[in-house]
């Protein structure tokens, strides 16, 4: 089964654009369903929310976070953006639909993460 992660890379680059899941731009969430649909897990990710995701995934230990995971991280923002979405990589980085640069492969700095998900068993990409 390959990891989340290795659908990631065609993303690099990609513009950010706050609640957008269109495909030449989207949020943190957007890069996610991309991603899901990459891994062909998700029909159509300009419309899927929530609730149509939540049954691929099953809670980690944050520290049983291994590549390919999903990781919320808690940014500690104003109402509203103080969660963010990131697909752990290898090593120490996580891919990130970032404001400033768009979706890159980043540290988590002075993020915390708050939960950690993966694939369920018999989920397959």
């Amino acid at each position: 089964m390959k990891r989340l992660d290795t659908f990631a890379a065609p993303f690099l680059g990609t513009p950010f654009k706050l609640k957008a899941r269109e495909k030449d731009c989207f949020d943190c969430y957007g890069l996610l369903v991309h991603v899901l649909a990459a891994a062909g897990l998700l029909d159509n990710p300009e419309t899927s929310d929530v609730e149509t995701i939540r049954h691929l995934f099953a809670p980690v230990r944050v520290g049983e976070i291994q590549p390919g995971d999903v990781v919320i991280m808690d940014c500690g923002g104003s109402a509203g953006e103080t969660t963010h979405v990131t697909i752990k990589g290898v090593g120490s980085r996580y891919w990130s639909a970032e404001r400033k640069i768009g979706v890159a492969q980043v540290s988590v700095g002075k993020r915390r993460i708050k939960s950690a998900y993966r694939l369920r068993e018999g989920v397959g990409c």
